[in-house]
């Protein structure tokens, strides 16, 4: 299986980032327990932007994980500004689950 995303809120639809783009981004990811079906997986938090301030990274840089980068840039189509998603990234490009929030494409915010 490889990544996915499923969209909790859609974005503007117009704005899609690319490889090289500067984003930012907040998240909180949650280690997958097989436990827990009822809330499609989600275990315990591990980490979250929520508690320090947002991420800005450029895409396709390596700057954060493989599947991270995925579910944004192309994971059913990618991602457009001000989308939110959880986006699921197996343990071969990861570490589990992250909901993802788009706010800004290279200075563009949502």
């Amino acid at each position: 299986m490889g990544v996915s995303k499923k969209t909790t809120q859609l974005g503007n639809g117009v704005d899609i980032p690319k490889k090289g783009d500067v984003v930012v981004m907040s998240y909180t990811g949650y280690l997958h327990d097989r436990q827990k079906s009822g809330s499609g997986g989600r275990g315990k938090k591990f980490d979250s932007s929520k508690d320090r301030g947002d991420l800005t990274t450029k895409l396709g840089g390596g700057s954060v994980i493989r599947g991270w980068e995925t579910g944004v840039l192309y994971a059913d189509g990618g991602m457009s500004l001000g989308e939110e998603a959880t986006i699921k990234i197996p343990w071969q490009s990861a570490y589990g689950e992250n909901d993802v929030r788009l706010k800004a494409i290279n200075g563009k915010r949502a």
